[in-house]
């Protein structure tokens, strides 16, 4: 179902300075807006890359707009 790139491994992110990244940045935000959505993966726009962009606009949590690239989650536990 849906788009084959949503069930692909995603890439790092090689050169965070490549101006193809910041414009893939500023088209996620602006999709995101236009969505009135709270976040977006890289991958839900086609692009195979380690790029998240999200913001939590009500509650006690209230986060700003956060863009990550090349996220990495570490389990807490040993």
């Amino acid at each position: 179902m849906g788009h084959p790139v949503l069930r692909m491994p995603v890439a790092p992110v090689a050169n965070l300075t490549a101006p193809g990244i910041r414009q893939l940045v500023e088209d996620m935000l602006e999709t995101m807006a236009g969505k009135q959505g709270v976040g977006l993966a890289a991958s839900q726009v086609f692009m195979p890359k380690r790029i998240v962009v999200f913001f939590v606009p009500r509650g006690e949590e209230k986060i700003p707009l956060t863009v990550l690239i090349n996220p990495f989650v570490e389990p807490p536990w040993p």
